[in-house]
């Protein structure tokens, strides 16, 4: 209608939209990702070896496929490609739904007759958590009830509205009232993840899912008083190696940023992961 100069385009809207005359329709790469948190102060998530099973039985590219429209990369890193500090060599998980099966027999998870899995009489089953509007988790979550069963486990989705989210994710609880959550991370241009990795910030910061390692945690303080880049890359890249080998989240997919900008603004930046309007000063409105 031409009431807008700019807007983010969904995945599902990106061939439409591209189709609009007078509209420029840009897509890069952001510092983003989409991840499966779990609560880790829950038992049923405290053995690496039941979280490294779900990540063996996650299809990240039927995922991409389904919800983002292929508009995406599978993720195994806390920290996006498009990032200087980005490490390639983290453990992936490729999908092999007979390796998830090992893990969880190995962890004495054993299928029942009902085909869910249980242990000492307790059935493998868990609830995810995802905020209300967001279609594409909404999708993704049902994807991964369905994928999760194959390896004999139940999975349920509770789409909540997202100020009851945030109250549950931000409580002083010293046990959060959640098994799981799909959420995401917007990243900043600087590395530093001390705020969602530290142990000291759960139960009040951004580590709502109580991820707790010593060694992480020096990692982190350590790079953020570092000033030497090629130090700093150094220091990150071990942190993502642990992260992968912990798998305290199951990194999804990193997105494809897409915006649509009207063709009378003029002045903006090469697409990148800091975004059009990097240099604000310099954009402007061409005469009709």
């Amino acid at each position: 209608a031409g009431e807008a100069d700019v807007s983010d385009v969904p995945p599902k809207d990106y061939i439409r939209v591209r189709s609009f005359k007078k509209i420029n329709v840009f897509e890069y790469d952001s510092l983003t990702y989409t991840f499966i948190g779990f609560n880790l102060k829950k038992t049923l998530f405290s053995d690496a070896r039941t979280r490294k099973a779900l990540a063996y039985a996650t299809d990240k590219e039927q995922l991409i496929g389904l919800v983002l429209r292929g508009l995406g990369s599978a993720a195994y890193s806390p920290m996006a490609p498009a990032g200087w500090t980005y490490e390639p060599g983290v453990n992936k998980y490729p999908y092999d739904l007979k390796k998830a099966g090992m893990l969880l027999d190995s962890a004495g998870w054993v299928v029942g007759r009902d085909g869910i899995r249980e242990r000492q009489g307790k059935k493998f089953e868990f609830t995810i958590l995802v905020n209300q509007g967001n279609k594409e988790r909404e999708k993704a979550a049902v994807i991964l009830q369905w994928q999760y069963r194959k390896i004999g486990i139940k999975v349920n989705v509770r789409v909540m509205e997202w100020s009851a989210l945030l109250r549950i994710l931000n409580s002083r609880d010293r046990v959060k009232d959640f098994d799981a959550v799909i959420i995401g991370w917007s990243l900043g241009i600087d590395p530093d993840a001390y705020s969602i990795w530290h142990s000291s910030q759960y139960p009040l910061g951004l580590n709502f899912i109580g991820y707790d390692n010593p060694v992480v945690d020096k990692l982190l303080e350590k790079g953020r008083t570092t000033v030497e880049k090629k130090k700093r890359k150094e220091i990150y890249g071990k942190f993502q190696k642990i992260i992968s080998d912990d798998q305290p989240y199951i990194f999804l997919w990193y997105p494809k940023s897409i915006t649509a900008v009207s063709d009378r603004v003029g002045g903006l930046a090469k697409p990148g992961p800091a975004g059009l309007f990097v240099d604000m000063e310099k954009i402007f409105i061409k005469d009709k």
